[in-house]
């Protein structure tokens, strides 16, 4: 003989999954977190790309109406010697040249990393394009903020700002050097 147990509300509230509320709770702060990105998506990408798709089959000189041409513009296109030679170019250039140069850059980063005599030199060298950039780009904010002769401080000085921050006053009727 089988029995069987008869839940009642109460029982059953209570055997429902553990944790429900507080899933429920870190599920809506998520969307929340990423809703502002859907939403751009959405906005900026989405909606473009749907509309110029739509554009794509029509004859639309943006001042007008858009009459309806089907696929008309795309054999046009294919057609175009400049367009199946950009076509080409595209190609090549993602099929060939960039695997190739990524291929390249690893086998590279790999040498490097190796121990070998002389890899030194030739980590500096592979990093001194690097560092020099950050070099000039350090020297040309430091002559923008210049204390004496800096646009920016020269700037401030002609609205009024008697003391930028960063340095001194040049003396009045002399250039400074």
């Amino acid at each position: 003989m089988a029995t069987t147990s008869v839940e009642t509300p109460s029982t059953a509230h209570r055997r429902s999954k553990p944790g429900t509320r507080l899933r429920r709770r870190n599920n809506f702060i998520g969307w929340t977190f990423i809703l502002p990105n859907f939403l751009g998506f959405g906005t900026l990408t989405l909606i473009p790309v749907i509309a110029l798709f739509y554009l794509s089959f029509t004859s639309w000189n943006a001042f007008g109406a858009a009459p309806w041409v089907g696929l008309d513009n795309f054999t046009r296109l294919f057609e175009d010697n400049s367009f199946r030679r950009a076509l080409l170019n595209t190609l090549y250039y993602s099929g060939l040249h960039i695997p190739l140069t990524l291929m390249a850059s690893l086998g590279l980063a790999l040498l490097l990393n190796q121990k070998l005599k002389g890899v030194a030199f030739f980590r500096t060298a592979a990093f001194f394009p690097y560092i020099t950039s950050m070099v000039a780009i350090a020297v040309v904010w430091n002559m923008l903020f210049s204390p004496d002769f800096g646009p920016i401080n020269q700037l401030l000085r002609f609205f009024g700002v008697d003391n930028p921050r960063g340095g001194r006053r040049p003396p009045r009727g002399r250039c400074p050097r």
